[in-house]
């Protein structure tokens, strides 16, 4: 995975076809093989130095956290 100016996160993955199965013949295969690329914009307050990412079996997990931003304080002024 890429973070790029931007914001704009990118996951490039190539899979190959392990097997050799040219001799089979299938009605329907519902798995497919060669080169992923998602991208997508993160939002302003995302934390990017602290994403997370984790492949298992077969499925990609990102975890992007929000940067904390510091709460409004409500203030009393007296008016004299």
């Amino acid at each position: 995975m890429e973070t790029e100016e931007g914001n704009t996160t990118t996951n490039t993955t190539t899979e190959e076809n392990k097997k050799n199965n040219e001799n089979r013949k299938y009605s329907m295969i519902e798995c497919s093989y060669g080169k992923f690329s998602r991208s997508f914009t993160l939002p302003e307050d995302a934390n990017l130095d602290g994403i997370q990412a984790k492949m298992e079996n077969g499925v990609l997990e990102v975890v992007i956290n929000k940067i904390e931003t510091p709460k409004l304080q409500n203030r009393c002024i007296q008016i004299q």
